[in-house]
């Protein structure tokens, strides 16, 4: 090979260096301009439980930045809605802390019940109740504050931080069974005893008694891998797309253990156990449409029909949800868990008279 003469350019010198950085500069390019175009014109999101890294995430454990996209699916249809958190980072309008107009004002606080998981905006109960009071001409607004996966103690701070500000004439807390044990939620020695930055323990006197979390700060030395793809447009669809991608390889029937809890709730213990060994036992390859018919059919259990094929769906939420966690024959409740709820609730309640 003859030698390159000192005069010669660097791709002369160096060509294949230079097509590979020319390469990788031009790839790197294309990404950023796709990012920025598309945080410009079509942004999305996922998720709906929100952040630690958002401005109601530091104050309340996790939440949402002002304006930031949420990604609402309906797990019944697959219907999606992209919405933005109003002005204070709230799943509602935007609201101004002065009462400018003279509203009658009702502070809503709460978890994904007050959030609205599932549905479009215009159909979360607080909007719903304000479009209703303000067509009969009452002159009022209803300021939803929750997130998904809160306990009582997140809303009672929450209330105290946020809602008060708002100067409300009635407050409504909303309460859901699964907050006993959300409240206790910083005893677990994993990773979700480090979600809050407080947490409050029964007094002797049976007062509730808040305490800083020390864990908390955990959350500051670990960027979540759910917070780093929600920075990014491109890794957001790339996200989504995966989703779907599991989706569609997955069966659309299973009877795991909740299907089989769902079940035997819907139907009795006797039906339900019948309903179960016809179909035989859970398969990783799910069970097919057909099947499970020809179960329903063979021990007369059509009226259940529709409500059976609905249980049997292949659905992420039934690894989490089944009546024993939500519909519980008895409920003990002189347990430090009740207990601790109800005195979080009479806080709540002096906060709001005060």
């Amino acid at each position: 090979m003859a030698p390159v003469p000192p005069s010669a350019s660097l791709f002369e010198r160096h060509p294949r260096k230079t097509i590979g950085i020319t390469l990788v500069v031009g790839l790197l390019l294309a990404i950023g301009a796709t990012e920025i175009t598309l945080r410009a014109f079509a942004p999305t999101a996922i998720g709906t439980h929100g952040y630690v890294r958002s401005l109601n995430g530091w104050r309340f454990g996790w939440g949402f930045d002002p304006g930031q996209r949420v990604r609402i699916e309906n797990p019944d249809t697959g219907h999606v809605h992209l919405e933005t958190m109003n002005n204070h980072g709230w799943r509602d309008r935007d609201r101004a802390y002065d009462n400018a107009d003279d509203s009658f004002r009702i502070v809503y606080v709460g978890d994904s019940a007050v959030f609205g998981f599932i549905v479009p905006g215009d159909r979360i109960a607080g909007r719903v109740l304000e479009d209703r009071l303000r067509a009969t001409g009452i002159n009022a607004e209803v300021i939803s504050i929750g997130v998904s996966g809160w306990g009582t103690d997140q809303q009672l701070e929450a209330l105290r931080e946020e809602g008060m500000r708002y100067r409300p004439d009635v407050v409504v807390i909303h309460v859901s069974e699964n907050d006993a044990g959300d409240n206790l939620m910083h005893r677990d020695t994993g990773k979700f005893g480090s979600r809050k930055p407080f947490f409050y323990e029964l007094a002797a006197d049976g007062s509730a008694v808040r305490h800083e979390n020390p864990r908390f700060v955990e959350q500051e030395r670990h960027i979540k891998r759910q917070y780093v793809i929600a920075s990014s447009e491109i890794l957001k669809r790339l996200w989504i797309l995966r989703g779907a991608s599991k989706r569609r390889e997955s069966p659309l029937y299973r009877i795991g253990d909740n299907q089989a809890a769902q079940l035997r709730f819907l139907l009795g213990g006797s039906d339900g156990n019948r309903l179960l060994s016809a179909l035989g036992a859970p398969s990783p390859n799910g069970i097919d449409a057909s099947s499970i018919s020809a179960a329903i059919a063979g021990l007369g259990l059509e009226p259940h029909q529709e409500a059976i094929m609905r249980i049997a769906e292949n659905r992420h939420f039934h690894e989490h949800w089944h009546p024993p966690y939500y519909r519980q024959a008895y409920h003990d409740f002189q347990s430090e868990r009740w207990r601790l709820l109800g005195a979080l609730l009479v806080k709540a309640k002096r906060v709001a008279e005060a």
